[in-house]
Parts: C-alpha cells; structure tokens; sequence
C-alpha cells in the first residue's frame, strides 16, 4: 500500500464513520491520534452511564463491584487498513457472538491478526497458504470462509469503516434490547 492509497486525514475518516453511530450512544466523539502508519482513534463513554444501557457487553472479567469509569471502543487503522475494533478489549467479532449475531461475526473475523505471521501469540490459528503477489502467505484462519462482505481487515478503508459502523450498531442495537434495568 503506498501513501496515495491512505486518506490524507484517517482519524477524520474513522471519526466520519463512526461517530454517527457512537455518539447517539453516549459516546464522545472520537479522539485521534497516530504514530508512523498507525491511527489509532478513542470513543470514551462514561462506565456507569454505559453499564446502565448497555450492561449486556460489560467486559467479562469485570469484578460487577463497581461500573469502569470510562468504557472504550478503539479503532486502529494501520498501514491505511483498518486493523482493529475493540470495546474495553473485545473485539467486534466476539461482540457480535455476544449480542447473538454470530451471522455476521465473520465479518470481523481478521481485525487484530498478526501484521507478520511470526509475531502471532501462541494458539494462533494460520489457515493454507494465499497466494499474493506471486508468492504465498498465511491467513489466519478465522479469515477463511468470511462472508462476501467481510473480512473488514481486506476492504478498502472507506469501505471497512462504513460495514464497520453497520457491525457496531448492530451491536449496540442488540445491547439496548438485552440490557435489563
């Protein structure tokens, strides 16, 4: 990917996508910030206005003595793909199963593989090899089989983030119908 392929400002581009669909939620508007070809972009919401309407996702190793002070989703474009969406730590793929929604779980399936297939944690699934540019490379294989959507990691970034915020809402769309008070 070169530097043409990349938005010139991708955390306006990320905001842009999402905000839309946080913000209506208790969510500030995303926070950018970057490090060489990595954005990385925060929507803070406050833990116990979250816990409140959302208690259905409150992270699985929470304690239940006390709602966070902030719960975060946090989205990383690296190398102009988006790479990463996580809230307090779970990413969108998992969330999706959580909600009941495991139809469209795949399509978040290869956010946060690996860039370099050595530094995948232990347990780290690689499907057959692709071929990509006249050579070969493994894929993790929770990408293989994704829907004709998906996985967000491969579209375009526009692209990824527009199904990312359809992904999200349905999500949080989920959440609300759970979530008893």
């Amino acid at each position: 990917m070169t530097s043409l392929d990349v938005p010139g400002d991708v955390g306006g581009l990320v905001c842009g996508a999402l905000n839309p669909v946080l913000e209506p939620r208790g969510f500030a508007s995303g926070q950018a910030g970057s490090r060489g070809d990595e954005v990385g972009v925060v929507f803070c919401s406050p833990g116990s206005e979250f816990h409140a309407r959302f208690g259905s996702l409150d992270s699985e190793d929470a304690d239940g003595s006390e709602a966070p002070f902030c719960v975060d989703v946090n989205v990383y474009v690296r190398a102009g793909r988006l790479d990463e969406v996580r809230l307090d730590g779970t990413g969108l793929g998992e969330l999706l199963e959580r909600v009941g929604r495991p139809d469209l779980a795949p399509e978040g399936a290869g956010l946060d593989r690996p860039v370099y297939p050595g530094s995948a944690a232990g347990g780290f699934a690689f499907a057959t090899l692709v071929a990509v540019d006249g050579g070969a490379e493994p894929v993790p294989a929770a990408v293989v089989g994704t829907s004709s959507t998906g996985p967000l990691c491969e579209m375009p970034l526009g692209a990824a983030l527009a199904r990312a915020a359809v992904l999200l809402d349905a999500v949080f769309t989920a959440a609300e119908r759970h979530t008893i008070t």
